[in-house]
């Protein structure tokens, strides 16, 4: 994309600033899990299972907040 611009900026996008943030807590994440295996009890409980239905949770609570949002108010947040 810097090449087909005159003026593109040398920082990434915000939208890519937050993937790699993601991905480098994922990461470390991963790394403590295996490093610590028995010290950290409480990861034991965080499953596949747990987080499907975490992310499908939020999904839907902010789902009906922009929709209320924008029956309610006409605006998008």
């Amino acid at each position: 994309m810097r090449l087909s611009q005159i003026d593109a900026k040398t920082e990434p996008c915000h939208r890519c600033q937050i993937i790699r943030s993601y991905v480098l807590v994922a990461f470390t994440i991963l790394i403590i899990a295996f490093i610590g295996k028995d010290q950290f009890g409480i990861v034991k409980f965080v499953t596949p299972l747990g987080i499907a239905i975490g992310l499908m949770t939020v999904g839907l609570i902010v789902f009906a907040v922009k929709l209320i949002s924008w029956k309610v108010f006409n605006k998008i947040i």
